[in-house]
């Protein structure tokens, strides 16, 4: 019976292949900022309208939504998202719940584009490299864009 020697160059060449896939993944990621004028861009957002206070993160697929109810009436969140770019061409969001929220409560919400296989910001679901990302998201470099929560707009600028 042979010992049980571990092998230091294949461990090291799967955990380089591991670094590798995560960090492309991560590569889709937004950022975004409060103005036009702002100099830092952040992968979070921080928000606060009439009824909400929250902040927002999104990738080309996906957009979570942490959200705060500060009004004293219960608000309808989910369906009623949709986000719009300065040309006025608008996404619908879903989630895959009706989300209703309590006065001051918080919620996590995942929304994506209603419609299958579209990525969110007029951009494809997925892309195979980082560097495919960024050739097909240029138009998004100080782009204007409005979610609206309800009848609540939230305004914001994106970035990379």
């Amino acid at each position: 019976m042979k010992a049980f020697e571990f092998n230091w160059r294949k461990w090291i060449a799967f955990l380089s292949a591991v670094l590798l896939v995560s960090s492309a993944a991560s590569a889709q990621d937004l950022k975004f900022k409060a103005s036009l004028s702002s100099k830092r861009s952040t992968k979070e957002f921080s928000f606060q309208t009439k009824s909400f206070t929250g902040k927002i993160s999104a990738s080309n697929s996906e957009m979570i939504l942490d959200i705060k109810n500060n009004s004293e009436s219960v608000q309808l969140i989910s369906p009623g998202i949709s986000i719009e770019d300065v040309s006025k061409r608008s996404i619908k969001l879903c989630s895959e719940n009706t989300i209703s929220l309590e006065p001051k409560k918080k919620v996590h919400i995942a929304l994506k584009n209603c419609k299958d296989k579209r990525g969110l910001f007029f951009l494809e679901p997925y892309y195979n490299s980082k560097s495919e990302f960024k050739e097909n998201s240029l138009f998004l470099i100080d782009k204007k864009w409005t979610l609206f929560v309800g009848n609540e707009p939230i305004t914001f600028y994106t970035s990379y």
